[in-house]
């Protein structure tokens, strides 16, 4: 990949690696293999389900975006994205990271500066026919939903660095709240140091339907 021409912005690069990507899936690239590819493959559950060739092409995929991101860093070119959402009637543009890319230390700077403002988006969407729930899943994956407050939200999203809406529509909203580096801690939201790097936490508002028979 040759990008020292000019630099690229936030969307071509997301585009390099989306076309990248297709390409590999795609069987378009090639590379070479060990010959003990399929023994290296068998060593891993991923190589077990995707076999030899399909995890040595995952691997260039991987390798493609290491590159790309050490460009971006190294450019600092931004890794946020905008999301538009409609909650409560009201259109939002908030930013989101993008998956592929890492974040600037501008990009955690603008997240720190809108969390309240997707904290309040979120809550937007929340009413009196509103089931407001905390779900919480642990490092053995076990998940557990407990009803919650408005109240504790705005604290718990008090102890975070940022805040990212997944999802929204006419039935159920949901926020995710993190700190520290947000792809290494994949949405880690738990005020417990020691879990800090185990446990994910996320909330979901979902509206009560009431059912007539």
């Amino acid at each position: 990949m040759n990008i020292i021409d000019r630099l690229y912005t936030t969307e071509e690069l997301v585009q390099i690696l989306k076309d990248e990507q297709m390409a590999c899936i795609k069987g378009e690239r090639t590379f070479p293999m060990p010959k003990n590819a399929e023994e290296i493959a068998s060593q891993t559950p991923l190589g077990s389900i995707l076999g030899a060739q399909r995890l040595f092409e995952v691997g260039c995929y991987h390798e493609f975006r290491d590159q790309v991101q050490k460009y971006q860093l190294k450019n600092n070119i931004s890794g946020l994205e905008v999301k538009v959402c409609i909650i409560g009637g009201r259109l939002y543009r908030l930013p989101r990271p993008v998956h592929q890319l890492e974040l600037t230390k501008d990009d955690y700077q603008v997240l720190k500066l809108a969390k309240d403002a997707v904290v309040d988006a979120f809550l937007s969407g929340v009413d009196e026919f509103t089931y407001l729930s905390f779900s919480h899943e642990d490092k053995s994956h076990a998940q557990f939903d407990i009803e919650t407050t408005i109240k504790y939200v705005r604290h718990f999203a008090g102890f975070c660095d940022w805040a990212e809406i997944i999802k929204a529509d006419e039935l159920e909203i949901t926020i995710n709240l993190g700190y520290g580096d947000y792809h290494a801690s994949a949405f880690i939201a738990s005020v417990s140091e020691s879990s800090k790097y185990s446990d994910s936490v996320w909330f979901s508002a979902a509206k009560v339907c009431e059912i007539n028979v």
